[in-house]
């Protein structure tokens, strides 16, 4: 007698759905936890894109035509630093403003 089935009776089907779901855990796994501070690396971000965008136009202008990539790419360079500049000072703003306003409301709570 052969030990080898004729038949095979149970088949196992697997049926695997994928779900795509963010986890929270994945941006703080990724960035080393400084997500919460990117405020605070926005300013000196700006400042340095802005010496870089105002060396690279400055040279572009004295030796390219006003067309040219690297006087673009100056230019990209100096209107994201101002971006970065004022993103950071709006969320600085915010969050004074924030912490004035909890204070201010604790103290006509407490009168």
């Amino acid at each position: 007698a052969s030990m080898i089935p004729t038949k095979l009776c149970c088949l196992v089907t697997l049926k695997l759905s994928l779900t795509r779901t963010l986890d929270p855990r994945l941006i703080s796994t990724t960035t080393g936890g400084v997500e919460a501070s990117c405020a605070n690396c926005m300013l000196p971000l700006g400042l340095v894109l802005g010496i870089i965008g105002l060396a690279a136009t400055g040279v572009a202008c004295a030796n390219d035509r006003p067309g040219s990539v690297l006087s673009v790419m100056g230019w990209t360079l100096l209107a994201t630093a101002v971006l970065c500049v004022a993103a950071s000072w709006l969320w600085w703003y915010y969050r004074k403003r924030k912490k004035c306003g909890s204070s201010q409301t604790a103290n006509v709570v407490d009168k």
